[in-house]
């Protein structure tokens, strides 16, 4: 029994696992029905189904496979409608779906992106805009897990994209939390490390839709990678362990879950970097850096065109017209009439809760723009100066800005992943946090000073280290309490993109 009868995973009670047929979501499922929980297994894979109904049959009258693609929304309506037939309203939205297909932004095609992003956040919005309302419209609580991983706290070199879209889950999560409070539904964060999954398999699964791959290896490299992942993930959690923890962060309303502790050094090393950015913030003159730039605005007219006037810095502006055009075909973008530097700019959209997004205008429209510049520019120049300019709630995420904070979590992540697969290059690829009114001179020569000098981020006078640390504070007080996992092999170099620069790169 839980040990708060009051828990939303009490004995009678409904939950939607997707990703649930196998892997950590079967885990989670197998523990929710232990409970006593009617349980929807939601999978895309019918032979998955298939051996999660053998394997979970003892619990046959609580149990209820269902083929569902959560990349799409009329799927998700015609589920929810289902359920709401066998076993009535959801208490407890698990949104677990994703693929662990990992690879270079600047070998990505735009169907690695599209499949990427498409289960692994999509997969998230679209369950949140689907069973959400109705959670609330309730009014008798509930609970949403959402599976973010390791990868959404911190970035590899061969996992931009990946991470582009776990960073967003986690922002997402971090906003629900705060605005769900009040109505007495739970909002917790899973972050996995290695699990005994097949997640490094789904290459093999690939849907014809997405196969015009830019990362796919030839079948004997393939089957050399799936080899080795397997080798390692065997020593890794077990999915009903973490599901059994999954299922007590529920009963106790945890904000995050881990499966190891080990990867506690890298997220202190992305904290101290950002501490650094906010503590040592280097003078910025006027007149430093280019006095040219190539200005790409994915989400509409931006603040960053008058920061660059005012900084005495002409632009180009890249139409998004030229973007969306490309957008099957990013190299188009290449070519372009001279070397400028390149600033990406998100404008804000201002106020608004989860219930106010536009998921697929203000967030998953906004990010493919964005990787169709990077994917189509960056390879044309070589290593030549990028700055990401996004509102400050990508790295805070402002419950009370939603789409703000998911976008430009979501965009940290890309940045980030991008600068850590040029890092042999001494990349000049910055992340420039801007908050609500900054005087545009000052933006402007902290964008110019980043295109020069180039540090991983440079941030306003309104983060400060206290406000770094309040960020992450949940995560690391957590990773303290979770056990590492020593059969695991090292980290390594996953965490070099956040180590202080040399000072020969940043001289001036």
């Amino acid at each position: 029994m839980p040990s708060d009868r009051h828990s939303p995973a009490a004995s009678g009670r409904t939950a939607i696992v997707t990703g649930g047929a196998s892997g950590i979501g079967l885990g989670i499922a197998e523990a929710l029905l232990d409970r006593g929980l009617n349980v929807v297994v939601a999978d895309v894979r019918e032979d998955h189904l298939a051996h999660a109904e053998a394997r979970l049959g003892n619990h046959a009258g609580r149990l209820m496979p269902h083929r569902l693609d959560v990349t799409d929304r009329r799927a998700w309506r015609e589920a929810v409608d289902v359920i709401g037939d066998r076993f009535g309203a959801v208490d407890i939205l698990c949104l677990n779906a994703g693929i662990g297909v990992l690879g270079k932004i600047l070998a990505s095609s735009p169907a690695d992106w599209d499949w990427l992003m498409g289960v692994n956040l999509a997969g998230v919005t679209h369950g949140l805009e689907t069973v959400l309302p109705l959670m609330r419209e309730r009014g008798a609580g509930g609970h949403v897990v959402a599976t973010s991983s390791a990868g959404g706290l911190m970035v590899a070199a061969d996992g931009g994209v990946y991470s582009s879209a776990k960073f967003g889950v986690v922002a997402a999560m971090d906003c629900l939390r705060a605005e769900l409070a009040p109505e007495g539904i739970g909002v917790t964060t899973l972050c996995p490390a290695g699990v005994n999954t097949n997640i490094h398999d789904h290459e093999t699964m690939r849907p014809e839709a997405y196969r015009d791959s830019g990362l796919r290896a030839d079948d004997a490299e393939l089957a050399r990678r799936q080899q080795a992942a397997r080798a390692m993930l065997a020593k890794g959690a077990d999915p009903r362990a973490v599901g059994r923890r999954v299922l007590r962060a529920v009963d106790a309303n945890a904000s995050v879950v881990f499966t190891d502790g080990g990867i506690a050094a890298v997220v202190e090393l992305r904290r101290e970097a950002l501490l650094r950015a906010a503590r040592d913030a280097p003078p910025v003159r006027t007149g430093e850096g280019p006095e040219r730039v190539v200005l790409a605005e994915p989400a509409g007219e931006s603040a960053t065109r008058r920061a660059l006037d005012a900084a005495g810095a002409r632009y180009d502006l890249l139409d998004a017209a030229v973007v969306d055009a490309a957008a099957g075909a990013p190299a188009r973008l290449g070519g372009l009439s001279h070397d400028a530097p390149l600033v990406i700019a998100v404008a804000p959209h201002g106020p608004g809760s989860s219930a106010d997004v536009d998921w697929t205008t203000q967030v998953h429209h906004v990010l493919r723009r964005c990787f169709t510049i990077m994917r189509g520019v960056i390879p044309d120049r070589g290593p030549r100066a990028l700055a990401v300019v996004i509102p400050v709630e990508g790295l805070l995420a402002d419950s009370a800005r939603c789409a703000d904070s998911v976008l430009g979590r979501s965009l940290v992540g890309l940045t980030e992943g991008l600068r850590a697969e040029l890092l042999a290059t001494q990349p000049k690829v910055t992340l420039v946090l801007t908050r609500e009114g900054e005087e545009a001179a000052a933006l402007g020569r902290r964008i110019r000073a980043a295109l020069h000098v180039g540090p991983l981020y440079s941030l306003p006078d309104s983060v400060t280290e206290a406000r770094v640390t309040r960020v992450f504070e949940p995560w690391l007080e957590e990773l303290a309490r979770t056990p590492s996992d020593s059969a695991l092999p090292p980290l390594g170099p996953m965490g070099e993109v956040y180590r202080a620069a040399p000072a020969a790169q940043i001289s001036t």
